[in-house]
């Protein structure tokens, strides 16, 4: 559609349906799960985080980001947070602590022009860097969750390729991720489906206290910050233009850091983990037929309804999904992000840029990859005629 003040050569407002009922939407939607549910349930059954909250808050975020964004723009779990509430670990109130600093951070920094200015610090070379960088990482860490089953999820990743690449117009992620499923538990051993019976259940208020503010900001929010500048909001941004290159569209990066600052100010304090959006969330999405907001909107009222219906017993219906599907999920991604980067396109010191950003996101991290390509793009570009 084009507004009215617009003018013949403009590009349209948007040049395909803000809400698609397209089915491959709902085949998009799937794609991303194997970022989410690990995390997910990382947080509920590790760190004692409650399955309403957390799914309380993925799924309104999700909606929120659809209808607004009209675009498949994921809704991931922050990383760095995920790992340290395991790892060191952290309390439920420490985790809603860095959620709601983090929320503050990106929602100042967003309204100032900081976070514009640090876009344009970066730049593309080092962003496309990044962009493979995670590739390489979501690669990473796709392969340990298929080791249980090996065979069967690269039969899982080949049957979506094939689908997609010989039927684009079928749902592949709908038609493969059951029969894997179905395949996985019949040489396996199906699972014992636990006893589920429905009620209403809402989130609780509650705001962190003492120090789980200073232990939310050392182990979380201050880790975190880089990587979502890097990933959730320049890659995703830089992404969403090469996909949607005709029309004008609400995603920049001052748009994604206030969806980031306020989504999760807004949920923090019901029990979510700290949420960003994300550049592989959004590359499966759509890699596997996602065009509009549909899939977040349609994945968004599916977690919202299963925490609020089923409540706590939510976590033992979702650990019923096998490892080895969403390993191949993962290993989709991946290679999509990695295809959309351009750096096989490359030539010259672009490529030399690019090749050491991902390099240095893969050994050390994205805040010194970030810092690195950003010195090195700058020399570079000063020898250039």
């Amino acid at each position: 559609m084009r507004c009215q003040r617009q003018g013949p050569d403009e590009k349209p407002l948007f040049a395909r349906a803000r809400l698609s009922s397209d089915i491959r939407e709902f085949s998009g939607a799937l794609g991303d799960l194997g970022t989410l549910l690990p995390y997910l349930l990382a947080a509920i059954l590790t760190v004692g985080m409650s399955a309403i909250g957390v799914l309380f808050g993925f799924g309104l975020f999700m909606i929120v980001s659809g209808l607004f964004f009209a675009l498949p723009i994921a809704v991931q779990p922050m990383k760095a947070v995920g790992a340290a509430m395991v790892v060191l670990p952290m309390t439920p109130g420490a985790v809603t602590a860095s959620g709601m600093m983090i929320g503050l951070f990106f929602l100042l920094t967003s309204l100032t022009g900081i976070l514009n200015w640090l876009a344009r610090l970066i730049g593309p070379r080092v962003a496309n860097g990044l962009q493979l960088g995670l590739a390489l990482l979501l690669a990473l860490s796709a392969l340990p969750m298929m080791e249980g089953a090996p065979v069967l999820g690269a039969l899982i990743l080949l049957g979506l390729l094939l689908l997609m690449w010989r039927a684009p117009r079928l749902p592949a992620a709908l038609i493969v991720l059951p029969l894997g499923t179905s395949l996985y538990w019949s040489v396996q051993g199906f699972p014992e489906f636990p006893s589920l019976s429905l009620t209403l259940a809402l989130p609780t208020f509650e705001l962190p206290a003492g120090e789980a503010w200073l232990e939310g900001l050392l182990k979380g929010a201050l880790p975190q910050i880089p990587l979502t500048v890097a990933n959730a909001i320049l890659v995703t941004a830089a992404l969403v233009r090469r996909y949607y290159p005709n029309e004008l569209h609400p995603v920049s990066e001052k748009t994604l850091g206030l969806s980031t600052g306020l989504g999760n100010l807004l949920t923090a304090p019901f029990g979510a983990m700290p949420m960003c959006h994300g550049a592989g969330g959004l590359a499966a999405q759509h890699r596997l037929g996602a065009r509009s907001g549909t899939a977040p909107v349609a994945l968004g009222l599916l977690l919202l309804l299963v925490g609020l219906l089923l409540g706590e017993q939510s976590a033992k219906l979702l650990q019923t999904i096998p490892e080895a599907v969403l390993g191949a999920l993962l290993l989709l991604a991946a290679f999509e992000l990695a295809r959309a980067s351009g750096a096989y396109r490359l030539r010259g010191r672009p490529l030399v840029v690019v090749l050491l950003t991902a390099g240095l996101a893969v050994v050390v991290e994205l805040a010194l990859a970030v810092l690195v390509g950003v010195l090195i793009d700058y020399l570079l570009r000063k020898e250039e005629p």
